[in-house]
């Protein structure tokens, strides 16, 4: 059996990738703006989306092991998904720096394992069924770009945007990322624990030549794409006096698309190394851009970089992970690749940033943070070629 578009397997991993991103379509070009209504200072703003960052390290791992003990995949993400929305309100009723630090790393222990769990429940489904992770993955673009649109249009409507109202619109988006649980196919809603070592079930080996380079490069380019994940709305605000700020990250996502999709393709022809240097070359290229300060023309020009800077980023370096682990170590797997790539690149990148913002501005945070680009595709050279996996199979 092959996951194509006509087969039910398809559309119901497509469809929980859609309303996965459902709540990312207020946080990620949003949650910068909540918290400067909340009256938090760039540095603070930078410290408390590095406690987020912080707990992207913890969170996979450990629901990642949970899930692996227990084989109850779909059990575990569901209820990681329903703590999201009473730690996320803690955010709304704390007034010092401290203490949101301390709701930001409640929020992001829950908010955290919802990607590494779901990369990990796809690539188990896929490893013994084969198909195409792009185009599973395209889901989710497609279910963020129309969020997007639909969160826009309405806080056109609501002027102005408050926190309260950006908090309404994330809480509906948990509600939707929940309603998707019950589109999990069985294959990949439970699978056999992983007790232990036997002669069938060897212990996952991290510290391997290819899992070490492909985490310091991805890390790398996560550390450097910080400057955009945790300041660019805040960039747009204050550079170039934008309020309203989604559709200008939606134009980034709409750019994607064709290369999630046609991600497979692109990496049989010239390797996910391949893949993966048009990922860095974006970053650096994307990052110097910003930059110059210029006008909202150049601003639109870098915007589809994006396809890069997510779109071959994310699709290379999680299927050279996958290809490394058998089906139903996916989810390990993933989650400690996450844990020291988004986790601790996010951490480090966003805290750093925030107090180049302060101090230095936003010319230097991305001139700065774009080297780490071209420093990550001199590294690419040295990881180790591998066997293209069957999931690139359509």
């Amino acid at each position: 059996m092959t996951i194509t578009k006509e087969t039910p397997a398809f559309w119901r991993l497509a469809a929980i990738y859609a309303l996965l991103y459902a709540p990312y379509a207020t946080i990620t070009p949003y949650f910068q703006q909540f918290l400067a209504l909340r009256g938090f200072t760039p540095s603070q703003l930078g410290n408390i989306q590095g406690a987020l960052e912080l707990m992207a390290i913890v969170s996979p791992l450990v629901w990642g092991w949970l899930s692996g003990i227990s084989g109850r995949n779909a059990a575990i993400l569901t209820l990681t998904i329903v703590l999201c929305i009473p730690t996320f309100l803690l955010l709304n009723i704390v007034s010092s720096s401290m203490t949101a630090i301390f709701a930001a790393l409640l929020f992001g222990f829950m908010f955290k394992a919802a990607p590494a769990l779901t990369d990990g429940m796809a690539f188990c489904h896929l490893r013994q069924f084969g198909g195409n992770f792009g185009h599973i993955r395209i889901g989710g673009t497609i279910g963020y770009l129309s969020f997007l649109a639909c969160i826009d249009c309405f806080y056109r409507f609501m002027r102005p945007v408050t926190a309260n109202l950006i908090t309404l619109t994330i809480i509906i988006g948990f509600f939707l990322q929940l309603g998707s649980m019950v589109l999990i196919p069985k294959s990949c809603a439970r699978v056999q624990p992983n007790l232990g070592a036997d002669k069938a079930r060897e212990p996952l080996r991290f510290w391997t030549r290819p899992f070490i380079m492909i985490t310091i490069i991805a890390f790398l380019g996560r550390f450097a794409m910080m400057s955009y994940y945790s300041f660019f709305s805040r960039y747009l605000t204050d550079v170039y006096h934008c309020q309203v700020v989604g559709y200008i990250w939606a134009l980034g996502s709409l750019c994607e698309i064709p290369m999630i999709f046609f991600s497979g393709a692109i990496a049989k022809c010239i390797g996910i190394r391949g893949l993966l240097a048009l990922a860095m070359i974006g970053i650096a290229l994307r990052l110097a851009g910003f930059s110059f300060e210029s006008n909202m023309t150049v601003l639109f020009c870098l915007q589809p970089l994006h396809m890069f800077t997510l779109g071959a980023y994310q699709c290379a370096t999680l299927m050279y992970v996958a290809q490394l682990f058998p089906a139903n170590r996916q989810s390990q797997a993933h989650s400690m690749f996450s844990a020291l790539t988004v986790g601790l690149g996010g951490l480090l990148g966003s805290a750093v940033g925030g107090y180049v913002v302060e101090f230095f501005g936003y010319k230097a945070l991305y001139t700065s943070f774009s080297i780490l680009g071209l420093f990550g595709l001199l590294l690419i050279p040295l990881l180790p070629t591998e066997k293209e996996p069957s999931i690139n199979k359509a």
